[in-house]
């Protein structure tokens, strides 16, 4: 099976630069980067990678995987956005 990648694209809405780190929930998916600051009105791109092993976890199942972030500092607030991207990859 090979594996599949794709991307995702995050905007801050905060008037301050904040260090965030980026988890899997879900899928065994590997993401790019894992931590990156992120200035006041800036974007980042997130690379998302699934191995054999998640496609294969993937064939005819409905599958819910995350991207977790959360800030260094816990006076921001942190989220989930859907990992999986569907087809071409599942």
């Amino acid at each position: 099976m090979g594996t599949c990648q794709w991307s995702r694209v995050i905007s801050s809405t905060l008037s301050t630069d904040v260090n965030w780190s980026v988890n899997t929930i879900g899928l065994p998916l590997t993401v790019e980067p894992t931590s990156f600051q992120l200035a006041a009105g800036a974007t980042q791109r997130i690379t998302v990678t699934a191995t054999s092993v998640a496609l294969a976890l993937t064939t005819g199942a409905l599958v819910k995987s995350y991207l977790a972030l959360r800030p260094a500092l816990q006076l921001y607030r942190g989220g989930q956005i859907r990992a999986w991207p569907g087809p071409p990859c599942g």
